[in-house]
């Protein structure tokens, strides 16, 4: 495809939002499909949807909302969800997704921490969010429901034409809480141009696409790799998005991908696994898409087991990936017919990486474990409101991932886990990733995590957490964890070999679909294992 303005240098005033709209009105794509919404199977085109955003941004301004003020987001996919962040953009307000699932406490906090003026909403989140709106502070000026009559009568009066708002490449465009795995979540602050670079680097590097191509993302928008994925790198580029407000179950994801041409697909490793045994207990050997060419995977490592598996359902690679909130996107990754199984992949042009020791030195030796630090002009500037965590994570060009890898001699980098979720047993370092997909790799139970955690004498040891392939077997368990051990013995060394199964009905995650270590190491029973599944 061409991909006017991925070399261009960027002018000094610049709002983001004209290059997933303006450009392509005005380059005579103003009738290709810009959203396909899957729940009532309607099209809208890039017209229609500058349209809708246009008008949009009418309302926000209407409100008296001013430069830099916050707008948080707190729906379910939708072109509305689509429209409201980028009318946000254009109307040189700051939008940021918020998980309509959550709890109305945890919407007040974002309320709190975010000062935001304006919040979108829509039938599924607007009572939660009023409750949350009155705890979180006099600040906000408006709840709207997109969903209500009074929204559709502001869209009908509202003007559809709205100039981009001037602003600077370097000022606040949006901002990305994390996931927050490991504490409360935080605020990146992402500016104008940090898309651009992100997604330029890998659409000239590691997949193609092309005027017509249909995304779809399992992740949804609220989630960082959704966002991105699901919206920015196919406006950005003149392709068309899939947008589902359903849960993304592997019945709904299979679904999906029977019924639309889709051409790039984003899970999670979770979900690709998830559609992996659908798949088998529906007894579908064989899942040959007419138009699917590129899958892409992140959030965590991919498992060689789960690559291996969906190349041989589908013939397909799936591109691992790593990337952050903080990164915007993908930033180390498996390219086409370059793919190795089990490591991370090798670092995206344009993007710069080093792996620092404990004493701050850079490694350079390969298979030398290290922390990750990796420099790009997508990396956001601060966090809000975080003074000490920006000065610990954002160090001078280098942002610290705090993920740790080693390099090996061909270059690909391999995952070995969180700074915090390492642990030794015996005086010896244990990377969770790494028994997780040798016990994967079994093919004896559906899904695994692994944490360290203190035996009756103190002592830390390796435990697995599973969830069985077949619950109705929970009988035998016990003959279970015989076959694990024995098929890990030729697989790992002993004091890697989890000293404790725990099977569980599910395995405890975050919205973004990573496993939360912290409740594992919490939960963790004193036997080594339950006589019928548990929840964790």
């Amino acid at each position: 495809m061409s991909r006017a303005g991925f070399s261009e240098k960027l002018p000094e005033w610049f709002n983001i939002c004209e290059y997933h709209l303006d450009r392509w009105t005005d380059s005579g794509l103003s009738g290709s499909n810009a959203v396909v919404d899957a729940r009532n199977k309607k099209n809208y085109t890039y017209e229609e949807l500058l349209c809708l955003t246009s008008k949009i941004a009418n309302i926000i301004k209407e409100v008296s909302l001013e430069l830099f003020d916050r707008v948080m987001l707190v729906m379910r996919d939708s072109v509305l969800s689509v429209a409201a962040f980028l009318a946000s953009v254009r109307a040189g307000c700051v939008p940021f997704y918020v998980n309509p699932n959550l709890s109305t406490d945890w919407l007040a906090f974002y309320v709190r921490d975010s000062v935001c003026r304006l919040v979108l909403t829509d039938s599924f989140t607007h009572e939660n969010m009023l409750q949350a709106a009155r705890s979180g502070g006099k600040h906000v000026k408006k709840v709207l429901n997109v969903d209500s009559s009074e929204f559709a009568e502001l869209i009908e009066s509202s003007k559809d034409v709205f100039v981009p708002e001037k602003t600077h490449r370097d000022d606040p465009a949006y901002w990305v809480y994390t996931s927050g795995t490991t504490g409360r979540p935080k605020a990146a602050v992402h500016l104008h141009h940090d898309l651009v670079y992100s997604i330029r680097a890998y659409v000239n590097h590691v997949i193609n696409v092309s005027y017509g191509d249909l995304f779809y993302s399992a992740s949804k928008l609220y989630f960082s790799a959704g966002r991105v994925f699901g919206m920015h790198m196919p406006l950005m580029c003149g392709a068309s998005t899939l947008i589902d407000a359903e849960r993304s179950t592997p019945e709904r994801v299979l679904t999906n991908l029977t019924e639309f041409n889709v051409t790039h697909l984003l899970c999670v490793p979770s979900i690709y696994l998830g559609l992996l045994n659908h798949m088998e207990s529906i007894k579908l050997d064989r899942f040959r898409h007419p138009t699917l060419k590129w899958c892409v995977s992140g959030g965590e490592q991919l498992p060689a087991s789960v690559f291996d598996r969906w190349k041989h359902v589908t013939g397909l690679e799936i591109l691992n990936g790593i990337g952050s909130s903080e990164a915007e996107w993908i930033f180390i990754s498996y390219r086409e017919r370059e793919c190795k199984p089990g490591a991370a992949g090798k670092i995206i042009p344009g993007w710069y990486a080093k792996l620092v020791d404990e004493c701050g030195e850079v490694v350079k030796e390969s298979s030398r474990v290290g922390t990750l630090y990796v420099k790009s002009d997508s990396v956001a500037a601060y966090y809000w409101r975080r003074f000490s965590e920006t000065r610990t994570t954002f160090e001078g060009e280098w942002y610290n991932t705090r993920d740790m890898l080693y390099l090996d001699e061909e270059g690909f980098y391999h995952y070995v886990g969180r700074t915090d979720d390492l642990f030794k047993v015996h005086g010896m370092w244990v990377s969770p990733v790494e028994v997780e997909e040798a016990v994967l790799s079994t093919g004896l139970v559906s899904e695994c995590a692994v944490a360290g955690v203190p035996s009756e004498d103190g002592l830390t040891q390796a435990v697995a957490f599973v969830t069985l392939k077949h619950p109705s077997d929970a009988s035998s368990t016990e003959k279970l964890v015989e076959r694990l051990r024995s098929a890990l013995a030729g697989k790992l060394p002993g004091y890697k070999i989890p000293a404790r199964f725990v099977v569980v009905d599910e395995i405890p995650k975050t919205p973004t679909g990573k496993v939360r270590r912290v409740d594992l190491r919490t939960s963790a029973p004193s036997n080594h294992l339950y006589s019928r599944p548990k929840k964790v």
